[in-house]
């Protein structure tokens, strides 16, 4: 192991950790539609800006999708932690940026397919 090597791992734990509990955070409120129509913060596009309705279901299944995005996230992020000493550093960031790269295209995948059927 190179002398940073460790020191770098746990940097990656934690910023993916940190990550998994920013996704539940934004999403939360959206899952439990306390988030009103806004230009800035939700699954902003003409369709949901046009319609309250629309609006707050979309939004409440981004949201339920982010929280369960973050909860990935974070799971993965400790279950290579605890894999650490069987993995190079290398190893450790392909592995957390692809849990983080297909968290949230399903969440964009998955929530667009329900605004369809809005």
């Amino acid at each position: 192991m190179r002398a940073n090597e460790g020191g770098l791992r746990q940097v990656m734990h934690i910023i993916h950790i940190a990550l998994g509990v920013v996704f539940v955070a934004l999403g939360l409120p959206l899952a439990l539609q306390k988030v009103a129509p806004n230009r800035i913060y939700g699954f902003r596009l003409p369709k949901t800006l046009s319609d309250e309705k629309t609006w707050y279901a979309a939004n409440r299944v981004a949201g339920i999708d982010l929280c369960l995005a973050g909860l990935l996230i974070t799971g993965g992020a400790i279950a290579i932690a605890l894999r650490e000493p069987a993995l190079s550093a290398d190893m450790v960031m392909v592995l957390n940026l692809i849990i983080l790269f297909v968290s949230t295209l399903a969440v964009l995948v998955h929530a667009s397919l329900a605004l369809r059927k809005l």
